[in-house]
């Protein structure tokens, strides 16, 4: 009996009923089982008039849900294919957003330091300038500092652009030193130019000898 399912023990205890029933009553209940029938299906014909408006927006709500369910499952799908595209595309403006970052960043520290950077910008004039009247010692204190920031900045281009003209112009400065020694010049005076040449011209004893 402990195997046993409910509808199982109903019909069990049932038939042990009808044992104890009089033969009268054997003979009417089968009258009473179709009554007893009837009167469950008059019940569920009840139940069903009753809650049918129930029952109609219980399946369209259950239509709607599935019809939801199955819209929200196409759109998870293609969200799912796109999203290789997506990482793609967020990797893309990542970088751009980045490249943008450093440049307003450079932008910045250009316009903070634009004194300082016109006059960097300056240095190759200004050699020659110095040296135009007679300020050698300021010439060749410039084109080393030129060659100091290149030292430090390799990968600028500008600074490399800057110390290439420094050079060229130094090259000028040089030449006109030369020339100076190829005149006649005091002692004092020609000492200080061949400093100068062994300092902006790499210039050793022998050759200034030569």
């Amino acid at each position: 009996l402990a195997a046993m399912g409910d509808d199982d023990r109903d019909i069990a205890a049932y038939l042990k009923a009808l044992t104890s029933f009089s033969m009268a009553r054997l003979e009417k209940e089968p009258l009473e089982l179709q009554a007893r029938l009837r009167k469950v299906d008059t019940d569920i014909q009840r139940l069903a008039t009753d809650n049918y408006d129930t029952f109609l927006k219980g399946a369209k709500c259950i239509t709607s849900t599935k019809t939801s369910l199955t819209s929200m499952t196409e759109s998870l799908e293609r969200v799912i294919n796109e999203m290789p595209k997506i990482n793609d595309n967020f990797d893309v403006l990542t970088k751009e957003a980045r490249e943008i970052q450093d440049k307003q960043h450079l932008t910045n520290l250009m316009q903070k330091n634009q004194y300082a950077i016109l006059e960097i910008l300056e240095i190759p004039q200004l050699i020659n300038s110095c040296a135009r009247v007679g300020m050698y010692e300021e010439s060749l204190a410039l084109e080393a500092f030129v060659r100091s920031l290149q030292s430090r900045f390799k990968d600028v281009q500008v600074i490399n652009d800057i110390a290439r003209e420094a050079k060229s112009t130094m090259t000028l400065v040089i030449k006109q030193l030369l020339k100076m020694l190829e005149g006649q010049v005091a002692l004092p005076v020609c000492l200080r130019v061949i400093g100068y040449l062994r300092r902006g011209g790499g210039f050793t004893q022998n050759r200034l000898r030569a």
